[in-house]
């Protein structure tokens, strides 16, 4: 039997966003239009190698693309999931696809909202 050895570095405990507006939604939906799908969630559904990718993205990104390929029932399940693990919060949630956005402690792109 082998020893599996997980060199990947814990991530970080962060503050929870808060809840958005409707206005801050309807802003964040706007500027997430045009963006592409980061992240994909796969048959073995939400891993921890999955909310990885998402934490590190929305770290980078700030508003984040995940396209989820599941039943209806468990996307749902799946991105409150990746919203709780990543400290973010689902600005939208169209078919397949969820939009989620954590701002920055510094440096952020969207200091206005």
């Amino acid at each position: 039997m082998t020893d599996v050895i997980d060199d990947r570095k814990p991530r970080p405990q962060r503050k929870k966003q808060g809840e958005l507006t409707g206005k801050q939604r309807r802003e964040l939906r706007a500027l997430g239009h045009h963006l592409a799908v980061i992240v994909q969630v796969g048959q073995h559904g939400v891993t921890e190698p999955v909310i990885d990718a998402l934490d590190e993205a929305l770290e980078r990104h700030e508003l984040v693309k995940v396209q989820i390929a599941d039943e209806r029932e468990g996307r749902a399940a799946a991105a409150k999931q990746l919203a709780d693990a990543t400290s973010s919060v689902i600005a939208q949630e169209l078919g397949k696809t969820v939009l989620f956005f954590r701002k920055r402690a510094k440096k952020s792109k969207f200091d206005k909202l």
